[in-house]
């Protein structure tokens, strides 16, 4: 779901209560005063859908109070919660401990979020640093311009493909750095790999910029069909008409198909692992896997 104040405090309490669901199976008398409060959040997050649509400055206000009603329902299942851990840790026993640690966990990350939504609420709408999934704290807005996708929340996957449409490197950014920060390191990863330069590079426009141009020229690139931002000059436009910078620039527009395959049949559309360490390791597998598929299938034509 799109991640709203509410919606990651509904998140919070739903783990809480399912961690004591299971403490309770060995430690029935530490979890006896908790309630479950899903259902009750549950419908205070329907009714902030159904004020949304009225898209109006009260709906708005409405929205906060909601908010504001979710936050205090999550701040007794945090106390009630606090209590099961004290009555465990009370008993002397090692009972649960993994569900307990998890369940500390829990609480700690609930506490930041109702924090966050406090702030919000109270008018400071934008948050430098803001924890948009409960699931992977570490995970990012990001803003690619799409029009049906404003913004979405993860990480920025650099992808280097071939011209035998082998994936021969890539990296997985924290953040939302800007494309054009990232091209050089790409070329410089490109020589350490294989020895020596790409004889061309191709991009869009999101990584050109006249100093990447030189950069990458200057590191060995033959020919580099970097397509320039804005207004061009005449002498520009006549650059980019020519007939090996529009090839490649279709070799490029090729890319985007490579990118549809990778997340729709090699898992990069969503990472199962969570956090930045986790999500590079879900990349490389989907990426080994494309490339040792692609080997596969070349192998087996030759073999013809």
């Amino acid at each position: 779901h799109h991640p709203t104040d509410a919606t990651l405090l509904q998140d919070g309490v739903r783990v809480i209560t399912r961690l004591v669901r299971k403490i309770r199976k060995v430690a029935s008398h530490a979890a006896q005063d908790f309630q479950d409060r899903t259902g009750e959040i549950k419908e205070k997050i329907l009714s902030i859908a159904k004020v949304l649509r009225r898209r109006s400055r009260e709906s708005w206000e409405e929205v906060d109070r909601i908010t504001e009603s979710v936050i205090e329902v999550t701040q007794v299942v945090i106390e009630q919660a606090k209590a099961v851990v004290e009555k465990i840790r009370n008993t002397g026993k090692r009972m649960g401990e993994q569900s307990q640690e998890r369940l500390q966990g829990a609480i700690a990350l609930t506490e930041k979020l109702i924090h966050q939504a406090k702030q919000v609420v109270s008018g400071t709408r934008t948050l430098p640093k803001r924890i948009v999934s409960f699931f992977d704290p570490q995970a990012r807005p990001i803003k690619k311009g799409k029009l049906a996708k404003g913004t979405e929340f993860g990480y920025k996957v650099r992808v280097d493909e071939t011209e035998s449409g082998f994936v021969t490197g890539y990296a997985v950014y924290g953040g939302n750095p800007a494309d054009d920060t990232l091209l050089i390191e790409a070329v410089e990863a490109h020589i350490e790999t294989f020895g020596s330069a790409p004889n061309a590079v191709a991009t869009d426009r999101g990584f050109s910029s006249r100093k990447n141009e030189t950069a990458v020229m200057a590191l060995g690139v033959k020919r580099a069909s970097l397509p320039r931002k804005g207004k061009k000059s005449q002498a520009r436009t006549e650059y980019e008409n020519q007939p090996w910078f529009k090839d490649l620039q279709r070799y490029r527009a090729a890319g985007e198909a490579k990118i549809s395959l990778l997340k729709r049949k090699y898992g990069l559309g969503r990472s199962r692992y969570r956090g930045l360490v986790g999500s590079k390791s879900w990349v490389g597998f989907g990426i080994l896997t494309h490339n040792l598929d692609r080997a596969a299938k070349m192998l087996a034509k030759a073999a013809r």
